[in-house]
């Protein structure tokens, strides 16, 4: 039995042949790139500028020119710079994170001839005409060339790559009838991702508004926080948890582990924490104008650094949590904040803001039609985890 070496671990059962090993330096061809900065940029325009910002943050493995909507201020480029065309490949050359270094992204649906590569980006063209379109893109966002970036990246508190890194990848391509089945199959889990996120982007939406809608179309009572609120004191003296949390704007309370994958941030000794049980609240001082703030809604029993405050409240909780997350109250914390660099509340600050209170029984009615939302949210969300995991597990293993 012969062993194949170079064909991946999940492929299209029509396809037998090994991927081709290539030499970049023999195929690609790269380009002079601009060094505008966001001051040189703008909304609108005629000549399209890629950032690399952009590509950290927005663009995904294949950028369409439509998609791209930042602009260059100066008129007069005639000649100034390279133009893209279809299937240039625009890759990032540095980053303060591993997890960012190389990220690229292929250009298409270019019509104007009115794109350009940017600051801190590598612009490469295949002369070759060994890739279809696409495939470039989703191949060097795999793990197999990630993983070799990483390890050829140079830098202390900001990584950079070159060409010459770029050229000492090693390349592996199939027949062109392949890297169109696999593009194909990545583009049409792209797009199903992209209309999940928009399905959960317009639930959002009209939860918002039905928020306010319901929090201006009740009878409601005004009265300062500190009549409903109670801080939470209870600490870990005779340590007897040991598991920490942290609470994030995004995910709410979270193993402070994940919140901190590269270090670990939790003293030994942690007797000094609180005890975050069911129906208590906490949140981060220098955080809370980011939305550091969050609700225990499990048994799960944790703790939270000292540096937290915590509370609960004789309301309905989760009428309350709503509410931390509503107009009123980042309108309410403007004047409490204290601090420099970051905008400071403590507990004691955070009592004197005002909230205008409904009886119990509409925060209950409230509450229960926004936990509907939130579960429907919940569940949209973990649609689109599995969407995001199985392209994960495809980008794994469906290049060499």
């Amino acid at each position: 039995m012969v062993i194949k070496m170079n064909v991946p671990k999940l492929r299209f059962k029509e396809f037998k042949d090994e991927w081709n090993a290539f030499n970049l330096k023999n195929y690609f061809k790269y380009f002079s790139t601009n060094s505008l900065s966001r001051a040189q940029l703008c909304n609108s325009g005629i000549l399209k500028n890629i950032h690399y910002g952009d590509i950290h943050k927005k663009y995904g493995a294949i950028t369409l020119s439509d998609d791209i909507l930042t602009y260059v201020k100066d008129h007069d480029y005639n000649n100034k710079f390279t133009i893209c065309r279809n299937g240039d490949l625009i890759i990032v050359d540095a980053s303060e994170d591993y997890e960012g270094i190389g990220k690229a992204t292929e250009i298409l649906g270019i019509v104007n001839n009115n794109v350009i590569s940017g600051l801190h980006t590598i612009h490469a063209r295949d002369l070759s005409n060994s890739f279809v379109y696409g495939f470039k893109g989703y191949y060097f966002n795999s793990p197999i060339i990630h993983n070799q970036i990483r390890i050829l990246a140079n830098g202390f508190k900001v990584f950079g790559i070159s060409k010459d890194t770029i050229n000492k990848l090693k390349i592996n391509i199939p027949s062109k009838k392949e890297q169109i089945k696999i593009v194909e199959t990545l583009r049409l889990l792209d797009k199903k991702i992209e209309l999940q996120l928009q399905k959960i982007e317009a639930l959002k939406l009209y939860k918002i508004c039905l928020k306010n809608s319901m929090f201006n179309n009740v009878k409601t009572t005004k009265t300062k926080l500190k009549y409903i609120l109670k801080k939470w004191n209870e600490k870990n003296k005779n340590n007897e948890y040991d598991y920490v949390e942290s609470v994030s704007n995004k995910y709410g309370f979270i193993s402070q582990n994940e919140q901190f994958e590269d270090r670990n941030v939790a003293s030994k000794n942690k007797s000094n924490y609180y005890i975050i049980r069911k129906n208590v609240f906490a949140y981060n001082p220098s955080r809370l104008d980011v939305g550091s703030l969050a609700l225990k809604d499990n048994d799960l029993v944790s703790l939270v650094s000292p540096l937290y405050e915590c509370f609960t409240t004789n309301q309905n909780i989760y009428f309350m949590l709503e509410w931390f997350d509503s107009n009123e109250f980042k309108k309410g914390t403007f004047s409490k904040f204290e601090g420099g660099v970051r905008n400071t509340l403590n507990f004691t600050n955070l009592c004197e803001i005002n909230i205008s209170l409904p009886s119990i029984n509409d925060q209950n009615k409230i509450a229960n039609i926004l936990m509907i939302f939130n579960n429907k949210l919940k569940y949209e969300n973990r649609k689109l985890k599995k969407l995001k995991d199985l392209k994960k597990g495809l980008m794994q293993n469906m290049f060499v």
